[in-house]
C-alpha cells in the first residue's frame, strides 16, 4: 500500500511510479480493461467531473492531460494531501487509459463523445476547445452543459457556437450552408428552440462582443 508520508519519497515521480503499482490504481485499471464501451463513457465523464471539481482541473488543461506534470504541481505546491492527492492521481490516470486505449470504442482522444448524426472531426475538435476554454462541460448521460463565455447570453451564444460547428450559414432566405441538426442538438444540451436563437444572434442590429471569444475556437490553428 502506498505511503502518505511524503519523506518516504524523493520526487513526486517516485510517489507516482508507486501509485501505478498501487492496489488502488490496479483494481481501477482491471475495470477498465472489462469495461464495456458505455461503461468506459461512464468512466471518463467520472473522471472529469472529479478532476474538475478539485485541484487539479486548471492543470490538467494547462498540461494537455500529462499526468506526471500534473502530479508534480501539486506535489511541489504542497497544498494537496498525499489522500487527496492520491484520489485525483487514479482519476487522471483513468483518463489517460482511456485516451490511450478507446479511440475505437468512440473517443477522439480528448474524451468528446457524441452520438451518430452528431459526430465529426469538426464537432470533436470544436468541443474540445470550447471545453478547455471552460465554456461547455461534459454533463450526465452523455449529454453536454453551455455555460457561456462570461457574458450572460448562453443560449445565444451555443446556438452561434452549434451553428460554426455545423457550418450555418446564414442569409436574408435562411441557411445556406449544411443542415442544422436542431432535434439533436436540442437533446444534446437539454435546451430548446436553438435554431430560433441562432437566426435572432444574425439578425441582431449590432454584432455581439462575445461572437469574436467563440470566433477564436474555430479560427486560431
Amino acid at each position: 500500500m502506498i505511503s502518505y508520508n511524503r519523506n518516504d519519497y524523493s520526487s513526486a515521480s517516485q510517489w507516482l511510479a508507486f501509485l501505478r503499482q498501487d492496489d488502488a490504481w490496479l483494481s481501477q485499471l482491471q475495470q477498465l480493461q472489462t469495461s464495456t464501451p458505455d461503461k468506459c463513457k461512464e468512466h471518463y465523464r467520472m473522471a472529469v467531473k472529479r478532476i474538475e471539481e478539485g485541484s487539479a482541473g486548471d492543470f490538467w488543461y494547462f498540461y494537455n492531460h500529462q499526468v506526471e506534470k500534473v502530479v508534480d504541481e501539486l506535489w511541489e505546491s504542497g497544498e494537496t494531501t498525499l489522500p487527496k492527492l492520491k484520489v485525483l492521481a487514479i482519476w487522471m490516470l483513468t483518463l489517460e487509459w482511456l485516451e490511450q486505449h478507446t479511440e475505437a470504442n468512440g473517443y477522439d482522444g480528448k474524451g468528446i463523445l457524441l452520438p451518430k448524426g452528431l459526430d465529426t472531426p469538426r464537432a470533436k475538435e470544436a468541443f474540445a476547445k470550447a471545453m478547455e476554454k471552460k465554456y461547455m462541460e461534459a454533463a450526465d448521460e452523455g449529454k453536454y452543459r453551455w455555460i457561456g463565455t462570461g457574458h450572460k447570453a448562453n443560449t445565444s451564444e451555443l446556438a452561434y457556437f452549434l451553428g460554426r460547428v455545423y457550418n450555418y450559414k446564414h442569409t436574408v432566405n435562411g441557411n445556406a450552408g449544411e443542415n442544422f441538426p436542431e432535434e439533436s442538438l436540442n437533446e444534446l444540451f437539454g435546451v430548446t428552440r436553438l435554431y430560433s436563437s441562432l437566426t435572432q444572434v444574425y439578425n441582431a442590429k449590432r454584432k455581439q462582443r462575445w461572437r469574436s471569444l467563440i470566433d477564436d475556437i474555430f479560427d486560431q490553428g
